[in-house]
């Protein structure tokens, strides 16, 4: 491979250096190549630095990764000219970054660490007086999940319903809180908020907006009562 020793544990968002060198089949520096090179990465959320030229057959980048979940995870970076053959890639390890907010999570979404919103999917819709739960994760600024986060206690300081229920503030476990059951008494467009109680510092995360209706049986009809700005999906 023409390398020694073991990639150096890199921190989500914190920027380092990577080296491509222009090699021969001895894997020998091609002093004389001044080939345009770049350096690829397996994060799909990076900023790739822009190529330039070798010197001397030699070029450095800053790269900085985002994403750092699950644990343990690993980034390949690779270095690539037109002009040549990519020899293999290195893989790095990446931790979270600090503990710096909460991610509020519904039913129906995912955590998509790395990403500007760091979630995806759809909140599913609400039925009124049915229970559900809302999940609170410890992340970095990049979404990552910090499992190594205090035992903060963390509590829903809003939830966007004129009749409701919240439960108790719950204390984080491996980053990680779940509130349940919650309960919606009114149609609407719901937003809920986590705080962390604990430590003030840490910034609060307002959750997706989510639809909450009611559905009347009486037979043979049923009347649902969707929230005005609501949209419901059909099939078909």
């Amino acid at each position: 491979a023409g390398k020694s020793g073991t990639p150096s544990t890199r921190t989500a968002g914190v920027p380092f250096t990577v080296t491509a060198r222009a090699v021969s089949s001895t894997s020998g520096t091609v002093v004389n190549s001044v080939l345009a090179a770049s350096v690829t990465t397996s994060d799909p959320f990076d900023a790739e630095p822009a190529a330039k030229n070798l010197v001397a057959g030699v070029s450095t980048f800053s790269v900085s990764l985002r994403t750092a979940e699950p644990l343990p995870h690993s980034a390949v970076l690779t270095a690539r000219s037109a002009g040549a053959f990519a020899g293999g890639g290195s893989t790095v390890p990446v931790i979270p970054a600090a503990f710096s907010k909460m991610q509020t999570l519904l039913p129906g979404e995912a955590p998509l660490p790395g990403s500007e919103l760091g979630r995806t999917g759809e909140p599913d819709l609400q039925t009124v007086a049915k229970s559900f739960s809302i999940t609170a994760r410890a992340v970095d600024l990049y979404w990552n999940l910090v499992s190594g986060a205090p035992a903060d206690t963390v509590a829903i300081t809003q939830l966007t319903a004129s009749s409701r229920t919240i439960p108790q503030a719950v204390t984080l476990s491996s980053g990680v809180a779940v509130f349940s059951p919650v309960y919606v008494y009114s149609t609407g467009i719901i937003t809920a908020t986590v705080r962390d109680l604990t430590n003030t510092s840490i910034l609060e995360n307002d959750s997706t907006t989510f639809f909450v209706f009611s559905v009347s049986v009486s037979s043979p009809f049923a009347v649902f009562a969707i929230p005005s700005g609501a949209f419901i999906p059909t099939l078909g």
